[in-house]
């Protein structure tokens, strides 16, 4: 397709839901959830910043809590956590499975408990599923980690840096 589009001079609406696809054909994207759109935004820019539940999912990100702002924290109840927060509107959080460590690497890391669930072997890496232990519902959190990595035990504390959190200003309205 793409050698077919090349000599074509105008935009191109694509509808997809495949984001090697859209990393191969886009430059930018467009968000659409539920009738209502994101603004155009640099392909890059997507994959690093979303903005909103629909996007963090659609850029790969798995890891992505629900909850509410007070007094400039981030409250997460379901990964037990808080985090600092200067957006109001926020309404999710999101981290990508390699921004949780199961070592914590500073005073000002925050830490969600969870059970192992499993380990799931992807090429070069594993990922580890976890259960945060505050969270009734079956969520699952991810976190990859080398082949030699060993935990002796069933529970485990995986730590993140505030600055790795990404603040979610729109939460969709189905688990899609």
């Amino acid at each position: 397709m793409s050698e077919y589009l090349k000599p074509f001079s105008g935009d191109v609406l694509f509808v997809s839901h495949d984001r090697d696809e859209l990393s191969k054909l886009c430059s930018s994207v467009c968000v659409l959830d539920h009738g209502k759109s994101e603004p155009v935004r640099a392909f890059q820019d997507f994959l690093l910043h979303p903005v909103t539940t629909a996007g963090a999912k659609l850029a790969g990100y798995r890891n992505i809590s629900e909850g509410t702002v007070q007094n400039g924290v981030f409250h997460s109840d379901s990964w037990g956590i808080s985090v600092p927060c200067t957006d109001p509107q926020a309404k999710a959080i999101c981290l990508s499975n390699d921004h949780l460590h199961s070592l914590r690497n500073g005073d000002t890391d925050i830490a969600i408990e969870c059970s192992v669930k499993c380990r799931l072997e992807e090429g070069d890496k594993d990922v580890i599923l976890l259960h945060p232990k505050h969270d009734a519902q079956d969520t699952i959190l991810r976190m990859n980690v080398s082949k030699e990595t060993f935990f002796a035990n069933n529970q485990l504390s995986v730590y993140f840096t505030p600055a790795d959190a990404i603040i979610l200003t729109s939460v969709s309205k189905t688990g899609e």
